[in-house]
């Protein structure tokens, strides 16, 4: 070095630690897409999730059930403004500050469906600069209105606590005007990538038991002997214990 050089700056570099399997395992928690149409039992299971528990409310559906767990620390937010822009920030400042909370015991997006919606038109009409009921002019433009909802997610899945993510379903078309009469989430479509279990609920009626509440595990990471397996009136602590008898047996 030369008497006129500027002496070179350590560059800063993140510090890299690795935590045991097991340790890493007992802080994530589990990470759930569960799906169904309307009245099918969603909110109910995610209410069973270990508390505290801090709910993200897009369709105002977690209110009419607060009588039937009276003595849970649940704490609701709102984020549905008449604007979907607005309700995209709305979410981003929420995990922001979730991210910063000390005890989180389960976290609840209720519905990803309506966050996905928000993200679609926070892009078309901040960054793109059209209305939301326009198509974009290029294909590829759908990579930023996914980094829109995936990196968000991402954030919320790093939290250690559970992460329970509601959507509705909907019809799956061959072609236009041709139901097939198979439902799928309604949501963006990597989603089931990043959660641990997919779970498909439905509700019939019966005569003699009255409402009935199946849900069917279309996924489970952690074992997939679940898989394809139905339980009825399924709550959190039923399903923790199912994955924790496999844990045992293995």
């Amino acid at each position: 070095m030369t008497w006129n050089e500027e002496p070179k700056k350590e560059e800063e570099s993140t510090p890299i630690e690795f935590k045991s399997l097991s340790n890493a395992e007992q802080k994530r928690g589990l990470k759930i897409g569960i799906y169904g149409d309307f009245s099918t039992g969603k909110t109910h299971f995610c209410l069973t999730a270990p508390e505290p528990i801090f709910i993200l409310d897009t369709e105002m559906g977690v209110s009419p059930l607060a009588h039937l767990f009276p003595d849970k620390d649940i704490k609701i937010l709102d984020i549905r403004e008449e604007d979907g822009s607005d309700s995209y920030k709305k979410y981003i400042a929420a995990i922001d500050f979730l991210s910063k909370q000390e005890k989180v015991g389960t976290i609840i997006v209720d519905s990803i469906t309506d966050v996905w919606s928000f993200c679609q038109e926070y892009g078309k009409v901040e960054i793109f600069k059209i209305k939301p009921e326009q198509r974009l002019a290029q294909q590829w433009d759908w990579g930023v209105i996914n980094k829109l909802y995936l990196q968000p997610l991402l954030k919320l899945m790093t939290i250690p606590c559970n992460l329970i993510l509601t959507a509705r379903a909907s019809e799956v078309y061959a072609g236009a005007g041709n139901p097939t009469g198979i439902l799928s989430p309604s949501w963006m479509k990597k989603t089931p990538f990043w959660v641990d279990l997919v779970i498909y609920n439905t509700h019939k009626q019966d005569k003699l038991k009255g409402n009935i509440f199946n849900s069917r595990i279309e996924k489970c990471r952690q074992y997939g002997s679940l898989m394809g397996k139905t339980f009825t009136n399924l709550d959190f602590i039923t399903l923790q214990s199912e994955i924790n008898k496999l844990k045992e047996v293995k």
